[in-house]
């Protein structure tokens, strides 16, 4: 029996050694490093934007190179490699600004509004392939982008940050390949639009509705009882009050009365009617036909408004009672503004 020959061959196996692959080497065309100063950054919004949307954005003024060239299949990253006043915000290329409702966004474009799908400190990456070696360039972002980003719902009507400086580098590897440098920008924001935050002075408002017999709600002659709620703005026009509207959500009938909330011992066949002090019909769920809120006054840079309402039970045709029993209701009022 000769078991020997396996054993051979795996020793044989064994002792061959694979030489490693050597780096590629990439260039740009130029390898330089270019310091740049972008002018200040003066946001001008145009129209509102909602929370989470781009209030405006600011290319450098010069370009970089925007080619690579590779002698053996690489991966290039675009990546920060060092930060002077910029302080990490919600996410990855996203700082603070110090100006309320907002964060600084940096990324890294190819030409006006192309955008290199990456941010800042999350890295851009690009694989060169065989296909694309010596004598081929790979097209890479030659300009920086900032982009202001609305957080919040209050912006004020001017704000400033800065100075800072950032520096990006393209790197194969640990090879550096270009270096992007931002040197003491300053932020400057001009809000031309109204990005203003509306709070409620009480966050549940409670309307007594009182003992009513069954026989007088039946009759249709239930009393009204009236009820109003604030609120208080930030960030409004200096010369004129911003429109503020308010719709409702809850369980209603289809012709908008509200129904009771289901408890133990409930009464039946009724419901609450709800109007505006003017005998309007509140629109639930119809942001379309949400209700102007009066404006009272500004104090203290605030702008105050208030609604007033009314309420009272009423019978539902399509339900037997009314019957006696606990008669709570609640909705939700929503805010309309900017």
């Amino acid at each position: 029996m000769n078991f020997r020959h396996p054993l051979s061959l795996l020793l044989l196996l064994l002792g061959i050694q694979i030489a490693p692959a050597e780096a590629a080497t990439c260039q740009t065309a130029p390898v330089k490093e270019i310091p740049l100063a972008l002018t200040n950054l003066d946001f001008k919004p145009g129209s509102a934007h909602p929370v989470g949307a781009r209030l405006g954005a600011k290319w450098s003024n010069h370009q970089y190179v925007n080619y690579a060239m590779c002698d053996a299949e690489a991966t290039l990253r675009l990546v920060v490699s060092s930060t002077s006043g910029l302080v990490p915000a919600s996410g990855p290329g996203r700082y603070q600004t110090g100006i309320p409702g907002t964060e600084l966004e940096i990324g890294f474009g190819y030409n006006a509004d192309e955008y290199a799908e990456m941010f800042a400190d999350a890295g851009w990456e690009l694989s060169v392939p065989a296909s694309k070696l010596t004598n081929q360039w790979v097209r890479i972002p030659r300009k920086i982008v900032a982009r202001l980003i609305r957080t919040g719902s209050y912006v004020p009507r001017t704000g400033e940050m800065g100075p800072v400086s950032f520096e990006a580098r393209l790197m194969n590897g640990t090879q550096t390949l270009q270096v992007f440098a931002i040197n003491n920008v300053t932020l400057t924001l001009t809000n031309n639009v109204i990005l203003m935050s509306c709070v409620a002075d009480r966050r549940e408002i409670q309307v007594p509705m009182g003992p009513v017999a069954a026989s007088v709600v039946r009759a249709g002659t239930a009393p009204e009882r009236r009820y109003s709620m604030d609120v208080k703005c930030a960030g409004g026009p200096e010369n004129a009050p911003a429109p503020v509207k308010v719709y409702f959500v809850g369980d209603t009938t289809p012709d908008g009365v509200l129904r009771l909330s289901p408890q133990p011992g409930t009464a039946a066949g009724v419901g609450i009617a709800l109007s505006a002090a003017d005998g309007t019909k509140l629109p639930f769920s119809d942001r379309a036909n949400a209700l102007d809120m009066a404006w009272i006054e500004k104090l203290n840079g605030m702008d105050r408004y208030r609604f007033e309402g009314s309420a009272k039970y009423v019978a539902i045709p399509d339900e037997a009672g009314p019957r006696p029993g606990r008669a709570d209701a609640v909705m939700t009022y929503v805010l309309d503004y900017n």
